[in-house]
């Protein structure tokens, strides 16, 4: 493996050792219960505490980036990648939102959605 081929990894560990270090950094500013889950319209319908949140992004995130970078052979590096990206930018849309106690921006979500299935169409066909 060269670094060509290492790249999209070194990328997506840089990324996620800054949003560790944002999420560090916004720790107090969190509320005790935060919004998790929201509805069509951005509006929270599940909360949990910030313990609790924590928890629940490490499993996500860990689980889907061992699955992903496991899935190597099968699943291009750079869309492992760039789906891991995509749920890291999610999470900042989520934190984001607690700090400020706003509703969810749908339409930031969707575009997100919109993007990973882009992507996805994208790069099977060159493979």
């Amino acid at each position: 493996m060269g670094l060509s081929e290492l790249w999209p990894l070194i990328l997506f560990l840089l990324v996620l050792f800054l949003h560790l270090l944002q999420l560090g950094f916004f720790w107090r500013k969190l509320p005790d219960k935060m919004s998790f889950q929201f509805d069509l319209f951005g509006e929270p319908n599940y909360y949990c505490s910030k313990n609790v949140f924590l928890t629940l992004w490490t499993i996500f995130v860990s689980t889907f980036a061992v699955a992903l970078f496991l899935a190597h052979s099968s699943v291009p590096l750079l869309l492992s990648v760039i789906v891991l990206l995509c749920l890291l930018l999610m999470m900042q849309i989520v934190i984001h939102v607690n700090i400020r106690s706003d509703r969810l921006p749908v339409l930031g979500f969707l575009a997100i959605v919109a993007v990973l299935i882009t992507v996805t169409v994208f790069l099977s066909k060159g493979a």
